[in-house]
């Protein structure tokens, strides 16, 4: 069938389909038959296949873990400990109800205290709304003041606690000197803050991260808890050699 398109006379969607279709149904069972024969006398074809797969999906992994290093290594808004443009860094995505994170932060501090690293902060806040919460307060803090959000961070961070009320934050702020009521009106009304918490979901989202803690550390993925300070001083290591 056809239609009038601007008074010309056109195809319609089916009969275009028709005319895509270069084979009979019978026509069709037959490639089939043969492609199947192919593959079945030829495995090593689907070894090959699959081979190729794989190193497409190392390589797109790759791609955007070096495009999430880039992002972070060079935000502004993204808070660090350190200089940034030290020659390692360590990029931590942490909530402030993650016992793990509490746990390791005595290792990712000694780790800066003996080398040339600077700690990146990805507030990635997904165990509870108090987390997010907190996460939000931070960053206003560290719009205001980057001193004071360390010094906020390392309270909330300590080993053994957990924010269960609202009042806990409000007490961490008191303690760097930080005006509450002023940071929660900046919360609503600084877009960076609500789009910064988003962005580091879909950063973290890019590269897989599932579970607090996550970090990068000179480029490579160390996921879940760090017992051992030694896993990060290998990496570390092995990094200046190469780029000595």
């Amino acid at each position: 069938m056809a239609a009038f398109v601007g008074g010309m006379l056109a195809p319609t969607a089916s009969a275009a389909e028709g005319e895509r279709k270069f084979f009979t149904p019978e026509q069709e069972q037959e490639l089939h038959t043969i492609i199947h024969e192919y593959l079945v006398s030829h495995p090593e074809v689907l070894f090959d296949a699959a081979k190729a797969f794989e190193a497409q999906q190392l390589d797109a992994q790759e791609q955007a873990l070096t495009e999430v290093i880039d992002y972070l290594r060079n935000d502004d808004f993204t808070p660090v400990r350190g200089d940034r443009k030290a020659p390692h860094y360590l990029i931590e995505f942490f909530d402030y109800n993650c016992g793990y994170c509490k746990v390791v932060r005595s290792l990712t501090k000694k780790l800066q205290d003996e080398y040339d690293l600077v700690t990146i902060y990805v507030e990635f806040p997904i165990l509870s709304d108090l987390s997010a919460h907190a996460a939000a307060i931070g960053l206003a803090m560290y719009s205001q003041s980057p001193e004071k959000y360390l010094q906020y961070q390392d309270i909330l961070m300590q080993i053994n606690t957990r924010i269960t009320d609202e009042e806990q934050i409000k007490d961490a702020v008191a303690k760097v000197g930080g005006n509450y009521d002023e940071l929660s009106e900046l919360v609503n009304s600084d877009k960076r803050i609500k789009t910064a918490l988003r962005k580091n979901m879909e950063l973290g989202q890019k590269i897989g991260v599932q579970g607090t803690p996550f970090f990068i550390l000179d480029g490579t993925v160390i996921r879940g808890a760090v017992k051992e300070y030694s896993t990060f001083e290998d990496i570390i290591k092995a990094s200046s050699a190469i780029n000595y």
